[in-house]
């Protein structure tokens, strides 16, 4: 029952609105931290967000519900996602625990990364797709 219900969120919480979700992950022992402050990252932009995941190893997926036809709650959408970006990272976590990076969290790589890093990236990527045909302007371009 327990795993069923589990599969059932995200259709719940589709009718409640339009959802940004994705994944973040912190060490199990900062869990509590990042619940306490997605809860208060949702209360200071005034959005919903719900966040299943697994405790286990502490990736969640944080769920932002809001209404899409409404252009500020859609912005303050965007500004909560960034927040519990900037939160998983503070607390010693991850931008991505198993989904990666895609264009929502793509200025996130950098950030999580550093320069050297993300310089070294940039270098493999051109290593193996010297003419640039792979996966073009996304996240590595």
């Amino acid at each position: 029952m327990l795993m069923a219900a589990r599969r059932l969120v995200n259709t719940a919480l589709e009718q409640l609105g339009t959802t940004l979700v994705d994944d973040v992950a912190v060490p199990r022992a900062r869990l509590v931290d990042l619940l306490d402050g997605i809860s208060a990252i949702a209360a200071e932009h005034g959005v919903l967000i719900a966040c299943p995941g697994h405790v286990g190893d502490g990736n969640m997926h944080p769920t932002v519900v809001f209404d899409r036809g409404d252009p500020a709650a859609a912005e303050q959408a965007e500004l909560a996602f960034g927040a519990i970006m900037r939160l998983g990272l503070s607390l010693g976590g991850t931008i991505t625990g198993e989904h990666g990076v895609g264009l929502l969290k793509r200025d996130w790589l950098a950030r999580e990364l550093g320069p050297l890093s993300t310089r070294l990236h940039r270098d493999i990527k051109a290593a193996f797709d010297p003419l640039g045909i792979l996966n073009p302007g996304k996240v590595l371009a």
